[in-house]
């Protein structure tokens, strides 16, 4: 008998389930696909969130050449995930580097790349700064020509220290990208992972981009040579990064720049925090279209498993003339539809990981920042409980349609 045996009300319920095959695994992928979706789009969204927010603490004032959106310059800056946009003059920095309200200052000048990943120019200063010291040989960039590598350019370019490599002018697949025939650099160290945009990127001295740039300028001297925003002759830098020492020197020094020609400040806080609630607003949208999607494999489970039952009355017919009551089988149906909710929304989180870990490169690259594969995240837990209350709500309107079926009545009719 199965009343009051749980382990048969299982048995029962798998049964069912393996009956009926392709139609429980159609349910279970419908409710993972909706899952996947929600856990890929909340990991990568925490990781850009923190990688903004970090980068915001770390340099509060960014001052870059005028007409840029606040937006353009934090992601060419910090993410390094956009192409500079101008540049502004050297004593720019070294009035931000001589103020008493200024903590430490870092210039930056970005015109070439090696593979796909920028060569930042910058100084000692700014790589010591990051706190995770050199992997391998030592954080030198102050012959000409030197380089430090980021974790990820050494992996996915296998340079080595002592090894050598040409720059390209330009982002690399740009339509003025080329390569600097005349001009090597030379790998003096890698830096330390940092688990941010600053394993995407290769440094050099600024001094060495002048160089480059200035014998570039010179082997085209006569020549009829159009705008170039990648051009950075001696005296020009991309940006400069500056800690500030509070608030109120942070939103000062913004306005200074802002009105001084040639120059703008950006305070990367409020420009972070404009970023982050675009993404919350993204997130939203992703959520509303995860609940849809899950309530379309609701629907379908539930067609199925009214479908389910109607195929089955004879046999719930026969279960009730053993004096099985309507609780039993009602637990029959709200198990199936737990069995369905729960495996579709485990595969769907082992899934949305899998897909986070499998593309953490691709993200890497792209956006200049690292996803953490195994990172939970509210987002996730929302998607979850909702799969999970759906499933139950679904078994409930399974069972009060078994409630209300008259099963003898219904058997005798065939």
């Amino acid at each position: 008998m199965i009343r009051g045996k749980p382990s048969a009300v299982v048995t029962l319920a798998l049964r069912y389930l393996g009956e009926r095959g392709f139609a429980t695994w159609v349910s279970v992928l419908a409710i993972a696909l909706s899952v996947l979706l929600v856990v890929a789009v909340g990991n990568i969204n925490f990781a850009v969130k923190k990688t903004a927010v970090e980068g915001s603490i770390r340099y509060p004032l960014l001052v870059g050449p005028e007409g840029a959106s606040a937006a353009q310059l934090v992601f060419s800056t910090i993410f390094h995930a956009d192409k500079p946009t101008g540049t502004i003059p050297f004593a720019a920095y070294e009035k931000l580097a001589g103020d008493a309200r200024v903590l430490a200052a870092y210039p930056l000048a970005m015109a070439d790349s090696v593979g796909s990943y920028p060569i930042v120019g910058t100084d000692a200063s700014f790589l010591r700064d990051l706190g995770v010291g050199a992997a391998a040989g030592a954080l030198d960039i102050a012959a000409v020509g030197s380089a430090v590598l980021g974790s990820e350019v050494a992996a996915r370019t296998e340079l080595r220290v002592g090894d050598s490599f040409r720059g390209t002018h330009g982002m690399v697949g740009g339509e003025d990208a080329d390569e600097h025939a005349e001009v090597t650099y030379r790998v003096t160290g890698i830096l330390g992972r940092t688990d941010g945009p600053e394993d995407t990127a290769a440094y050099t001295s600024y001094e060495s981009v002048w160089k480059i740039h200035g014998e570039e300028a010179g082997e085209e001297k006569g020549e009829e040579k159009g705008e170039d925003k990648y051009h950075l002759g001696a005296g020009r830098l991309t940006a400069v990064l500056v800690r500030t020492a509070n608030p109120v020197f942070t939103a000062a020094l913004e306005r200074e720049a802002t009105m001084t020609p040639g120059t703008q400040g950006v305070d990367t806080g409020r420009a972070i925090r404009r970023m982050v609630d675009y993404l919350n607003k993204g997130e939203r949208a992703v959520e509303l279209f995860g609940a849809l999607a899950l309530a379309v494999a609701v629907a379908m489970i539930l067609v199925t498993l009214v479908m389910s039952l109607s195929a089955r009355r004879k046999e719930l017919a026969l279960m009730r003339s053993l004096g099985i009551g309507r609780l039993t089988i009602a637990s029959i149906i709200m198990v199936e539809a737990l069995v369905i909710t729960v495996s579709g929304a485990i595969l769907g989180v082992i899934l949305g990981h899998f897909a986070v870990w499998w593309s953490e490169n691709l993200i890497k690259d792209a956006m200049g920042v690292a996803v953490e594969p195994l990172m939970w995240t509210s987002m996730e837990g929302t998607a979850v409980a909702t799969a999970l209350l759906a499933g139950q709500l679904m078994a409930l309107v399974g069972l009060v349609w078994t409630y209300r079926m008259n099963l003898v009545e219904e058997v005798s009719r065939d």
